[in-house]
C-alpha cells in the first residue's frame, strides 16, 4: 500500500496542476500531500512498526489509502450554491484597532514570560532560551493556555496590519510590524513551527506578489526552514544547554532529523489495542467534545480532556509524562482519531471532515486581500495538524481566521461609531 499512497500523492498533484495551471506550493492540496508523503509514506519506510503494516494490501493498509482519497474529496467538495465571482466587500484593520492588537500581543507575551520565569530560573534566563520549551508544558495548561489564546489573537491582528502595510506601499510600517511578529514570539518561544512559518513569510510574499519563484528556487529557500525544525526539535526541553551537549553523530541522528516521520507509530499501537480489544471505540467523542476545545482549563477547572491525543496517550500509556518528568502526549494522526471514533469507517469520514473544512475556511479567508500573511501562516499549520486531527484544525481555525474577522468587526464598528456624529449632523 506504500506505492499506492504515493501514486496517489503524484496523481492527484498532476490534477491539482491541471486544475491551476501552475504550482502553488501554499495550495491547501500541495502542503497537506506534503505531509502525507512525510507520515505515511516515509514512515511506512523508516519505522519497523509500522512498514510491516503497509505492505500488501492489508485492513491498515486500506485504512490510510482511503482516509487519503476521503481527505482529497473533501478537500474538492464545493457547495454549488456558492459563487467564487460575486464581488466580495474589502475589509481592512484600522490603524487604531492595530494598536490594541500589538497591546494584546506584546501583553500577553508579557504575562506568558512572567508566569513562566519561575520555572526557567528567572525572566532573564527564560529569554535567554533556558529550557525555552520546557516551560510550555506550564503554559499550556490552566491560565497559560488562556494568555496563549489572547496573544495569538494579538499576532493575528499584527499580520493584518503587516498585509495592509505592504499593499499601501509602507514598508517602514511593515517591517515594525514584521520585526514586532517575531520578538513577542521569541518571548514566549513554545512552539517550534510558528518561527518556520514567520521566517517564510518573506519568500511566499515575493512569490505570489512580485515574481514568480521556480520550484526548484522556492524548494532551496524553504529547505533549511526544515532543517531548522529538525535542529529545534533536537533541542526541545534543553534549550540553549541542550544544543552545547549535542556532537555531530547526535546532530546527523536520521531518527532525529526525520523524527516528524514517525507518527504512523502511535496508529499502529492504537490498531493494535483494538486488535486486542484493549480498548472500546468512543463513537464521536471527539466531535461532541469540539465545542469545548475554545473553554479555557482556567474557567473550568474540572474540564474533560478534549484533545485525542491527551485523552488516548492516558489511556494507552497511564499518563501523559515521562519517567523524568517531561510532558510525552502521542500524537495519533487525522487517521488514529477518527479511526478511535468508529474504527476505519470513522479514519474515513475524519479524514473527509478534515478535508473540507480546512478548505472551506481557507477559500473563505482568501476573499480578502488583507488577509495574505493570515492564510501563509493559517495553510501551513493547518496542514500540519494532520498530525494532530480535527480538534487541532479547529482551534487553529478559530484562532486565525476567526480572530481576523473579529477584528475586522471590531474596526469595522469602530469606525461606524465615528461615522454616527458626522451623519446626524449632516441631517
Amino acid at each position: 500500500m506504500i506505492w499506492v499512497v504515493l501514486a496517489s500523492i503524484i496523481a492527484h498533484q498532476v490534477w491539482v496542476k491541471y486544475r491551476l495551471g501552475k504550482f502553488d506550493p501554499l495550495a491547501t492540496e500541495t502542503l497537506l500531500d506534503l505531509v502525507i508523503f512525510i507520515i505515511v509514506v516515509i514512515g511506512s519506510v523508516i519505522d519497523d512498526s509500522a512498514r510491516p503494516m503497509m505492505e500488501g494490501f492489508g485492513d491498515f493498509g486500506w485504512m490510510m489509502w482511503g482516509g487519503q482519497i476521503a481527505l482529497y474529496a473533501g478537500l474538492h467538495l464545493r457547495a454549488s450554491a456558492e459563487n467564487d465571482t460575486q464581488p466580495v466587500m474589502q475589509l481592512e484593520i484600522s490603524d487604531r484597532v492595530l494598536k490594541i492588537a500589538i497591546a494584546v500581543s506584546l501583553g500577553a507575551a508579557a504575562l506568558i514570560v512572567r508566569q513562566n520565569a519561575g520555572v526557567a530560573g528567572g525572566v532573564i534566563p527564560w529569554l535567554l532560551g533556558s529550557r525555552m520549551f520546557a516551560a510550555a508544558d506550564n503554559a499550556n495548561n490552566g491560565i497559560g493556555a488562556l494568555f496563549n489564546n489572547i496573544w495569538m489573537t494579538g499576532q493575528v491582528g499584527i499580520m493584518m496590519g503587516l498585509s495592509k502595510a505592504i499593499r499601501l506601499k509602507q514598508y517602514k510600517l511593515a517591517g515594525k510590524l514584521y520585526f514586532l511578529l517575531f520578538f513577542s514570539l521569541y518571548c514566549i518561544f513554545t512552539t517550534r513551527f510558528q518561527f518556520a512559518v514567520l521566517l517564510s513569510f518573506p519568500i511566499f510574499y515575493w512569490h505570489y506578489n512580485r515574481r514568480r519563484l521556480h520550484p526548484i528556487a522556492l524548494a532551496s529557500l524553504i529547505l533549511p526552514l526544515v532543517v531548522l525544525l529538525a535542529v529545534l526539535n533536537m533541542v526541545r526541553g534543553g534549550g540553549i544547554d541542550g544544543v552545547s551537549k549535542l556532537d555531530r553523530e547526535g546532530v546527523t541522528k536520521a531518527s532525529t532529523v526525520l523524527a516528524p516521520s514517525y507518527l504512523l507509530q502511535p496508529v499502529v499501537k492504537l490498531w493494535d489495542a483494538k486488535e486486542s480489544s484493549k480498548i472500546d471505540y468512543e463513537y464521536g467523542l471527539t466531535y461532541l467534545y469540539l465545542p469545548l476545545t475554545a473553554v479555557p482549563r482556567a474557567v473550568w477547572s474540572n474540564k474533560p480532556l478534549t484533545s485525542f491525543s491527551n485523552r488516548w496517550t492516558q489511556k494507552l500509556e497511564g499518563s501523559q509524562t515521562s519517567p523524568n518528568g517531561d510532558i510525552n502526549v502521542w500524537t495519533y494522526t487525522a487517521w488514529g482519531e477518527g479511526f478511535g471514533q468508529f474504527g476505519v469507517l470513522g479514519a474515513i469520514l475524519n479524514l473527509f471532515l478534515f478535508g473540507a473544512i480546512g478548505s472551506r475556511v481557507r477559500n473563505y479567508a482568501s476573499k480578502q486581500r488583507d488577509l495574505f500573511f493570515v492564510i501563509v501562516f493559517f495553510s501551513i499549520m493547518s496542514a500540519v495538524d494532520l498530525r494532530e486531527g480535527i480538534g487541532s484544525l479547529v482551534i487553529v481555525s478559530i484562532n486565525t481566521v476567526g480572530c481576523a474577522y473579529a477584528w475586522f468587526w471590531i474596526s469595522r464598528l469602530r469606525y461606524e461609531r465615528q461615522s454616527m456624529p458626522v451623519l446626524e449632523a449632516a441631517a
